[in-house]
């Protein structure tokens, strides 16, 4: 495998043309590159990384935008942002590693969408490149922007499957001058019952998430359910107190405003190893193991692993499989398109990648996770 780290959008071009009838990987931090499936190919591959594309190529404050490579790290974008009170409400996985181009890829966000939606929505304009090296443009920079084909909805999301994004222009927004979140736990009805109520009220929270008792916990709480909410505004505070008046039957703490917490809270926890018949394949193999993971978030323990092509560890493969009969709860999941959607994707791809070089497999039709 090659792996190349081209500095502008006319070097990665040269670069995808170059490889011509070779599968191309894009890449960005490779926050996520354990998700979904493995790229499926017998010929090298040749690895684009977008690292070396970092740079804020445009900056209107006024206007609310920004233009940047899609390289660049959202935290670094972040912090820039906030030195003229701006950011950017986005807090996918990983958001202190992951790329502004890899969010766009995979689609990915958090619980500030409850309130400013998905990166999706926030994209105006986009600099790629596609499969046979030409360089195209859609949108523009500014907010109210009606021309030409709405591509960057159909990139989020995309996998790199439909081309290599190298630039983006993106909404901004000003940062909040208060913010506050509060975590709420005890028992299952009673934080459903809040949440309903918490709902149909006049409260505007940007961001509600009920939580298990394992993500409770992570964030300081005991072991109960749990409901994390935040808000945001000059009237947060105000908010805040009327939702502890709401909050009967609940027990009160507070967490720090960055709900990105949430999705630290889900480790490797103590699942694998309290389990006899597996606890010698996961000591050996699991923690080095792109394909398979430890899922904190279930409400007594579960984990998952990739069935089929692309998973490079056998034996936790193997272990897997024997699991159903053992675990007392287990649960096909898919990753990729539903039926309909890729009714839909396949003649997008086609037009967009006749050759079908970039990410082959990264799409499956199906991810077992027990």
């Amino acid at each position: 495998m090659t792996t190349v780290y081209p500095e502008s959008t006319a070097a990665l071009a040269a670069a995808v043309r170059a490889a011509q009838g070779h599968p191309i990987a894009p890449v960005g931090a490779g926050t996520k590159a354990h998700w979904g499936g493995q790229l499926q190919s017998d010929r090298p591959v040749v690895t684009l990384s977008t690292l070396k594309l970092n740079r804020v190529v445009a900056w209107a404050a006024a206007d609310l935008t920004v233009t940047v490579e899609a390289g660049m790290l959202l935290a670094d974008l972040q912090r820039e942002l906030a030195s003229q009170g701006q950011f950017i409400p986005l807090d996918p996985p990983f958001a202190d590693r992951a790329t502004v181009g890899g969010v766009l890829a995979t689609g990915t966000g958090g619980s500030l969408r409850h309130r400013y939606h998905g990166i999706r929505d926030m994209v105006l304009g986009v600099t790629m490149v596609r499969a046979d090296g030409e360089v195209v443009k859609a949108g523009g920079r500014v907010v109210k922007n009606v021309a030409g084909y709405d591509l960057m909805k159909l990139l989020a999301g995309s996998w790199g499957t439909l081309g290599v994004v190298t630039e983006l222009t993106l909404r901004v927004y000003p940062l909040p001058t208060q913010t506050e979140t509060c975590l709420l736990w005890g028992p299952l009805a009673a934080v459903a019952d809040l949440r309903d109520r918490l709902m149909a009220s006049t409260l505007t929270p940007v961001a509600v998430e009920v939580l298990s008792p394992p993500l409770t916990q992570a964030l300081a709480g005991p072991n109960q359910w749990g409901l994390a909410i935040r808000l945001d505004g000059v009237a947060a505070s105000t908010q805040g107190d009327r939702l502890r008046q709401m909050a009967s039957g609940l027990e009160l703490g507070a967490i720090a405003p960055d709900f990105g917490r949430l999705g630290k809270g889900c480790g490797r926890g103590p699942g694998w190893s309290s389990l006899g018949c597996c606890r010698a394949t996961w000591r050996r193999w699991g923690p080095n193991c792109r394909g398979c993971g430890a899922w904190g978030g279930a409400p007594g323990w579960g984990g998952w692993c990739r069935k089929g092509p692309g998973n490079p560890c056998g034996p936790c493969a193997k272990t897997m499989a024997a699991l159903p009969r053992n675990w007392p709860a287990t649960k096909p999941a898919t990753f990729g398109r539903s039926p309909g959607g890729r009714a839909l994707g396949s003649p997008l791809e086609q037009a967009f990648d006749p050759q079908g070089v970039l990410n082959p497999g990264r799409f499956l039709p199906e991810l077992a996770s027990p």
